[in-house]
């Protein structure tokens, strides 16, 4: 019975209001309990670096540059764009093929 008591005393929440309340005032009325003074702005840097985008299709018929461009890519950004909704087939195509039964739909 001591333990029950000990469990129900612990944790809790503090009230707050539902987000569909705040939702309806005004956006510059946030509750000073969202705001946040100790963090410092993020500092963004403008780059003239755009997203690589990747030709599928050059790839496919073994472009060298393209390689490089996704090898870059991958290696500097950790992502890409795709030049067409053929290039997202040609990536899924591929994907499957390459990782075979891991990746299977489950039913």
């Amino acid at each position: 019975m001591m333990e029950e008591n000990n469990f129900a005393r612990l944790g809790g929440s503090l009230p707050v209001p539902s987000v569909q309340e705040l939702a309806k005032g005004s956006p510059e009325n946030v509750p000073p309990r969202y705001l946040r003074h100790d963090q410092q702005l993020p500092i963004i840097i403008k780059s003239d670096d755009n997203i690589p985008i990747i030709n599928m299709e050059s790839l496919l018929l073994g472009d060298e540059f393209e390689f490089k461009k996704l090898d870059s890519a991958c290696k500097e950004w950790g992502f890409f764009q795709l030049d067409s909704e053929f290039d997202l087939f040609c990536w899924v195509l591929i994907c499957f093929v390459v990782l075979g039964d891991r990746w299977s739909v489950q039913d």
